[in-house]
């Protein structure tokens, strides 16, 4: 005797359930991809859009059964924030003065978000080495050198003074910060 009964049809059909674990994925792995994104980029708006830019490319290119592969979900998050960068290319813009305004320093060595905390985190800086002797101008060298990463040719032209007399103060204050720092080493 032959079964006639048909094949039991399936409650969810396949498309509804890639949405339905990809909707899990996002539930379970979110905040973990926004935090690193907002760790990264240090502004909650980019990392928000850079977030649903992930999501968004896990769903177009990865298999079902990989939406729950943490490992592979911040490894793409990366390749999402790079090509970011590189599209975006951009430096961190800094502005002198010639004093810089009080502020309660931060208890902790926190990342600095806008140009205010900068200018603290600096002042908090310069203020634990107080014996270090430094102008103002080799001061500022230091800071964009050595926090902010600008090349000496674009050091010289932000404080609008030669290459060699940017060199100058740069190399005059490492010196002088690498005699401070030899007291403490054996």
């Amino acid at each position: 005797m032959k079964n006639t009964t048909p094949y039991p049809t399936p409650s969810v059909s396949l498309h509804e359930a890639r949405i339905d674990a990809y909707e899990r994925a996002i539930d379970l792995f979110e905040s973990h991809t926004l935090r690193y994104f907002e760790h990264m980029t240090r502004d909650f708006h980019l990392a928000e859009d850079l977030s649903q830019e992930l999501w968004l490319t896990i769903y177009k290119r990865f298999k079902t059964s990989q939406f729950f592969e943490l490992g592979l979900i911040m490894r793409k998050a990366y390749q999402v924030f790079i090509d970011n960068a590189r599209k975006r290319n951009v430096r961190s813009f800094v502005i002198l003065s010639s004093s810089p305004p009080e502020a309660i320093s931060p208890p902790v060595f926190a990342e600095a978000f806008t140009e205010e905390e900068i200018q603290h985190l600096k002042q908090y800086w310069w203020d634990m080495y107080p014996c270090i002797d430094l102008t103002d101008t080799q001061k500022d060298v230091f800071w964009l050198k050595e926090y902010h990463g600008y090349t000496i040719q674009e050091i010289s032209e932000i404080l609008h003074v030669p290459t060699s007399t940017a060199h100058d103060w740069l190399n005059s204050a490492k010196r002088k910060c690498a005699a401070y720092m030899k007291q403490y080493t054996p």
